[in-house]
């Protein structure tokens, strides 16, 4: 999404700096995933319309999904969905922020957490042998 540069605040141009794409709320865009990769929203609420095949077809379900603040959306390599932003009543002005990490490798809450789980389990088990441990520690 490009602006006018004298149309962005300075924390605009900032965050444009770092990456973050917005949208203001209301307003739609065409997205081209030319690589498979992963779009992570930042703030507010997105609406993310797929072209078909929808719920049900053998291609998988696609069709309308919401991305709210904090989850992410894996896209595949070639998918052209439609991102929205939606008003919530917890953010008056619904405009949305969001990345794309495209190529990156994805992991799922549900990995984040077993790699938690196994660090802290090390950690414990390194406490319990006065410092050493599976590591060597």
């Amino acid at each position: 999404m490009r602006h006018h540069p004298d149309a962005l605040s300075p924390l605009a141009l900032r965050a444009q700096a770092r990456g973050l794409f917005t949208l203001p709320a209301g307003q739609a865009q065409r997205w081209h995933a030319c690589r498979t990769g992963e779009l992570r929203v930042v703030r507010g609420l997105m609406w993310v319309t797929f072209d078909g095949p929808h719920p049900g077809t053998e291609a998988g379900p696609q069709g309308d999904v919401f991305v709210r603040a904090g989850e992410r959306l894996v896209l595949p390599a070639g998918a052209r969905p439609v991102l929205e932003s939606v008003a919530t009543p917890q953010q008056a002005l619904g405009d949305a922020a969001f990345s794309w990490h495209a190529g990156q490798p994805l992991r799922s809450a549900a990995a984040d957490l077993a790699r938690a789980l196994v660090d802290a389990g090390h950690a414990f088990v390194r406490l319990l042998g006065g410092g050493r441990g599976p590591r060597g520690a």
